[in-house]
């Protein structure tokens, strides 16, 4: 999802906002949280739906038919739509996204997000002062996942000003100017509560973004 400059300068970001305040930063890019396979089941169903629709509003059309021959038609024009239908999310993520609900999308982000938390360690930071950034291209979502020495340090609304921030630019399929933009949303909120970086704090965490078709 990013180019290679734009790893680098998420790179170089990042390590600025662990410098300044002290706390571990993972940021990740992926296209999207799970595969959602019901998604083409539903564009099936509705297309097959309509195609049926059609048989029926053209029957008396073709009521000279053969039985058989209409019959034909009929199965072809309902499974031809379905699978119209089902290609039609395969292939167009702008149409797939038409059949996820908006809280399933979140629901999965950030399932996805607790994953990479947990695969990538995060909780294992001396202060328990790290957090990871996450957009998803598809659902076109982010999360901002701290850990529990900076969750109680910041209300809710705070961490989720962050996530909005970041949404507005993969909205615009910009997830790299995304992370940038949550990376600076980020160092002012941990600013503001008092957050600097102690003298010899070492790096815990790799500063590269994780980046990949499917996550990490």
């Amino acid at each position: 999802m990013l180019e290679r400059e734009m790893i680098r300068r998420v790179e170089a970001r990042l390590r600025a906002v662990e410098e300044r305040t002290g706390v571990q930063v993972v940021a990740a890019a992926i296209e999207r949280a799970d595969v959602y396979h019901g998604l083409r089941w539903r564009a099936f169903a509705l297309m097959a739906a309509l195609g049926g629709l059609i048989v029926a509003l053209g029957g008396p059309r073709y009521a000279g038919w053969m039985a058989d021959a209409t019959a034909f038609f009929a199965a072809a024009t309902v499974l031809g739509a379905g699978l119209v239908g089902a290609l039609l999310v395969t292939l167009a993520p702008p149409i797939a996204r038409l059949f996820l609900e908006p809280l399933r999308a979140q629901a999965e982000v950030r399932q996805r997000a607790a994953v990479i938390f947990l695969e990538r360690e995060l909780f294992a930071t001396r202060d328990r002062t790290a957090v990871l950034l996450l957009v998803c291209g598809f659902e076109r979502l982010a999360v901002v996942m701290p850990d529990s020495g900076l969750r109680a340090r910041a209300r809710e609304e705070e961490w989720r000003a962050a996530e909005h921030t970041m949404a507005v630019h993969l909205r615009a399929r910009r997830p790299g100017e995304g992370l940038l933009a949550g990376l600076d949303a980020l160092e002012q909120l941990l600013a503001a509560k008092g957050f600097t970086a102690p003298a010899g704090a070492s790096n815990e965490l790799p500063d590269r973004p994780l980046t990949g078709k499917d996550g990490p």
